[in-house]
């Protein structure tokens, strides 16, 4: 089910690009569903927005790895590992779809390397 609702953002959002890995997840386990990699439109502190070919629905639950660029953390390759669930759907242009996911945790984490097949290291910097 594809819905829109009107604007309801509580965080301010940012415009920005970055390399995201989304994968489904059914409880504590991973959906059966493959990952996909995506490119943020815009992120904020309480969700994201990427478009993308799925067929998810609203509620699913994800987990988001979004690699942040290296001048940030002064070279070092580290991403934000958040979860959430799938909160809107949005039809946009050659049948893909808008997913807007409201963030319920996050955390910063170290990444061994720059791949979209991200894996992260759990040393964690608390926000």
């Amino acid at each position: 089910m594809v819905t829109s609702t009107a604007d309801q953002r509580r965080s301010r959002r940012y415009g920005v690009q970055f390399p995201c890995v989304v994968s489904p997840k059914e409880g504590r386990k991973k959906s059966p569903k493959p990952s996909i990699e995506v490119k943020t439109k815009d992120v904020s502190k309480g969700g994201l927005y990427f478009v993308a070919s799925v067929d998810w629905k609203v509620g699913t639950a994800v987990e988001c790895v979004i690699e942040l660029p290296l001048e940030v953390f002064g070279g070092q390759r580290r991403a934000i590992r958040c979860r959430g669930k799938i909160a809107r759907l949005v039809p946009e242009a050659e049948g893909r779809i808008g997913v807007g996911v409201i963030i319920d945790t996050f955390r910063f984490i170290e990444l061994e390397k720059s791949e979209l097949g991200i894996r992260a290291q759990e040393k964690t910097s608390q926000p």
